[in-house]
């Protein structure tokens, strides 16, 4: 899939939770959905969508409809799910909209200092 995958898992989350929560607890989930999302199969959205439920007290009886919903909008292309609420998630903490975009490093080894030891 060459779309930005965060620009996806956003617009799928404003789709899918936009009717279900409002203001600062929708905010809230598409920061969520931004920054730990794991993955898109199912069970990362199961554990995602649980844990919303529990973090915004939404009545457990939708998870399921809930998780249908996510599972399929993130397997959509950014030409039918709705625009991208970037701009006003960052309108709405400000203190994350210099935040450096997260870089992926070569390889681990090159995190890691190399030490060379005298034995």
């Amino acid at each position: 899939m060459t779309d930005d995958i965060f620009s996806i898992r956003r617009r799928a989350g404003w789709a899918v939770f936009q009717p279900v929560l409002s203001g600062s607890a929708l905010q809230d989930a598409l920061w969520e959905i931004h920054d730990s999302l794991r993955g898109q199969g199912i069970n990362d959205v199961i554990r995602f969508v649980d844990r919303l439920i529990r973090k915004h007290g939404l009545d457990p009886k939708i998870s399921k409809s809930l998780y249908a919903k996510l599972f399929d909008a993130l397997k959509q292309g950014i030409d039918v799910l709705p625009d991208d609420p970037w701009p006003t998630m960052v309108a709405g903490r400000p203190d994350r909209a210099d935040a450096p975009a997260p870089v992926a490093a070569k390889s681990v080894s090159a995190l890691i200092p190399q030490v060379r030891s005298k034995y």
